[in-house]
């Protein structure tokens, strides 16, 4: 099990705003040079209005973390997201969205993904068991503890068997699991 620490992510700049890079995978894979299987990002859209960048060959998740977003798949269909809702979408889609958010982002290219969302109270426990490839929960909001060790608010774990999760305060998050 690794922590992966908000701090740490790879920042890249976009005419949008900023995306930051949770995990690839492989490990020390490249999202320029496209030869991931999976990418995790959290990615922030300060234009009402954005064209998303077309990525054949890759299906995505996209899930709001804070404010509302349309999204607008040409030919396809259309979603309107408030926090912790989420779309599944094929990259080469051309897609429009409309307004300004902070989202979380899933993009693979074999194999399968999915994405849920948790919500804990303060104390209350949660455990996740996993039968796929691994999986990866990234706190949206709050705090939790697992084993001895803490995370904050966007902060990652990545795990390939079970882990039992208690909020410390309110908590907020986002689970991918993915087997390829």
């Amino acid at each position: 099990m690794d922590i992966i620490r908000f701090k740490d992510t790879k920042i890249t700049k976009w005419s949008g705003g900023e995306t930051f890079e949770i995990l690839i995978y492989p490990l020390h894979s490249q999202f320029n040079s496209a030869d991931y299987n999976l990418r995790i990002s959290v990615a922030t859209v300060n234009l009402e209005q954005t064209t998303f960048t077309s990525l054949p060959g890759v299906n995505r998740i996209l899930t709001v973390l804070e404010g509302s977003l349309t999204l607008v798949h040409e030919g396809h269909h259309s979603s309107k997201l408030a926090p912790y809702e989420q779309d599944r979408f094929q990259g080469d889609w051309k897609t429009n969205s409309t307004g300004i958010v902070r989202d979380f982002n899933v993009m693979w290219k074999i194999g399968e993904a999915s994405v849920e969302h948790l919500s804990l109270a303060k104390g209350q426990s949660q455990s996740i068991r996993i039968d796929k490839r691994f999986c990866v929960i990234f706190l949206a909001n709050g705090q939790v503890r697992f084993d001895d060790k803490e995370i904050e608010k966007n902060d990652a774990i990545y795990f390939e068997d079970e882990v039992t999760i208690q909020a410390n305060i309110h908590s907020e998050l986002i689970i991918v699991t993915y087997q390829n």
